[in-house]
């Protein structure tokens, strides 16, 4: 604890080493340093003020690019929605999850299949349908 904390003959780093100070002195000695090389930490703290005014210019033009950027996300979306339904001629991109299917006895009766509309797969993929033959494969 002496050691650490207290001790005159216990080697330190300058009180100004965050800014870029590296004379190392001993405890006892420290007061003189700090007195002698004044001039030296106004200047090494000035200078490190101006890099830290510099980043916070550089961090604050990151963050209006940002703002602008997330702003047009939205925009973007729409494009991208509405070019993908020009190119792929529908707005169906996935299989439908709301095929109905009424009528369940009759159809079983006629041997009538039941089709979904058309989608597609993914974004570029094949056009299918889901059918649906109630009495099965050949009547089974």
């Amino acid at each position: 604890m002496h050691l650490k904390e207290s001790c005159p003959l216990q080697v330190i780093q300058c009180e100004f080493s965050h800014a870029g100070c590296k004379t190392q002195v001993r405890r006892s000695d420290l007061s003189h340093h700090m007195e002698t090389n004044r001039d030296f930490h106004i200047s090494i703290l000035s200078s490190t003020l101006k890099q830290q005014a510099e980043l916070i210019k550089r961090q604050e033009k990151q963050i209006e690019n940002f703002e602008r950027h997330c702003e047009l996300l939205p925009k973007l979306e729409q494009h991208v929605e509405f070019l993908m339904q020009k190119v792929m001629g529908t707005s169906n991109l996935f299989p439908p999850v709301d095929l109905v299917m009424k009528d369940f006895t009759r159809h079983q009766t006629d041997g009538i299949v039941w089709f979904s509309p058309p989608f597609y797969t993914h974004p570029g993929g094949y056009k299918m349908c889901l059918s649906v033959d109630v009495c099965g494969i050949d009547g089974e």
